[in-house]
């Protein structure tokens, strides 16, 4: 007697990486998300490399932790949120995420003179071993000062150097097939 006998392993195994490919496209766009969001948090503490010529200085930190990511689906799509209010610290500090534009593209505040303000004023004026610009701060009268902010493109460098790399390296055919090849048995799935 004679027998047929079939080895569907990989067909199998493409149905597989097949069924995959959102979930390569997702865990690729994560990879490009999280990979943003470092840079970001890097540019926001003063540290990454600039594509102007200045750098920004330090200030609490606040701003770094209030940089986050959120993957989400949208119907069939898969949206990636980075930005400013998405991270560990966004509900404990609103005024970072205020600030946040402003600080990449530049403007004028106006905040309001308070004691505290006054305070953190006559502090510096003594850290600083007296710059003058601190004291009159804390001897002003006015009720509200005009602050200019210089942009220091913390936000705008760092997204459009990164972006760049969405579809060449995390989000084009060939990466998403690697990702679903690897998610599926490995990259030499027949």
């Amino acid at each position: 007697m004679s027998g047929i006998s079939a080895d569907f392993t990989g067909a199998y195994k493409k149905t597989e990486m097949i069924k995959k490919f959102p979930l390569a496209a997702q865990r690729n766009l994560t990879a490009f998300s999280s990979d943003v969001v470092k840079s970001l948090k890097a540019s926001a503490k003063g540290r990454a490399y600039r594509f102007t010529a200045e750098r920004r200085k330090t200030g609490t930190g606040a701003l770094s932790r209030s940089i986050g990511q959120r993957i989400a689906r949208v119907g069939d799509s898969i949206q990636a949120i980075i930005g400013t209010g998405l991270g560990p610290d966004a509900q404990v500090n609103r005024m970072a995420e205020k600030y946040a534009g402003i600080q990449d593209k530049g403007g004028i505040t106006h905040p309001r003179v308070t004691p505290k303000m006054k305070g953190w004023a006559w502090y510096m004026f003594y850290q600083t071993k007296g710059d003058e610009k601190y004291k009159a701060i804390a001897l002003t009268k006015k009720p509200i000062l005009t602050v200019p902010i210089p942009g220091s493109l913390w936000f705008t460098s760092v997204w459009e150097h990164k972006l760049s790399f969405l579809h060449s390296t995390y989000l084009n055919d060939e990466a998403i097939l690697r990702t679903a090849q690897q998610m599926s048995g490995g990259p030499h799935a027949d």
